[in-house]
Parts: C-alpha cells; sequence; structure tokens
C-alpha cells in the first residue's frame, strides 16, 4: 500500500469520526431543548465547515501525486486540530 493510500484510509478514518463527533452533539442539542439546540446550532455549523475542509483536502490527496502530500498532510492537520478545539468548546 502507498504513502497515498494509506493517508486516503486515515483521512477517510477521521472524516467518519467527524460525522459521529457532529451526530453526538447534535442529538444532545436536540434532547436539551429549544435553547440547547439555538446554543449549539452555530458550533454544529462550524464543525459542518471544518469537515468540509476535510473532504475537499481528501479530493486534494486524491487528485495528488506522491510528492504534493506533504503540503496536504499539513493542512489536513491543521484541520483537525481546528475541529477538534472547536468540537472541545462545544
Amino acid at each position: 500500500m502507498s504513502e497515498k493510500d494509506i493517508l486516503i484510509r486515515k483521512m477517510e478514518a477521521r472524516i467518519d469520526q467527524a460525522n459521529v463527533e457532529i451526530e453526538r452533539l447534535k442529538t444532545n442539542a436536540d434532547a436539551g431543548g429549544k435553547d440547547a439546540e439555538t446554543a449549539h446550532g452555530r458550533k454544529l455549523d462550524e464543525l459542518r465547515g471544518k469537515r468540509q475542509e476535510a473532504v475537499e483536502l481528501l479530493e486534494e490527496v486524491r487528485l495528488a501525486g506522491e510528492d504534493g502530500l506533504a503540503d496536504v498532510r499539513l493542512k489536513m492537520s491543521d484541520v483537525w486540530d481546528e475541529f477538534e478545539a472547536m468540537l472541545r468548546a462545544a
């Protein structure tokens, strides 16, 4: 398996985990009533935006040659760091 294939699999797994975390937060907000739903609405939108950035970076990886992976890997690391920080603040 190539470095690119490994990176793609890792990114797919992280995106799947992001989906789980977003759904968990949405469920908690829904269970908390209208006030919780409103309070978490913006955070959910921000988390979904970060997840979308990750999906777009995944497409970059799929299109990139082996030599372009380092740049995308750095971008992806930043996206996940931001996602996790946002999740902790939610």
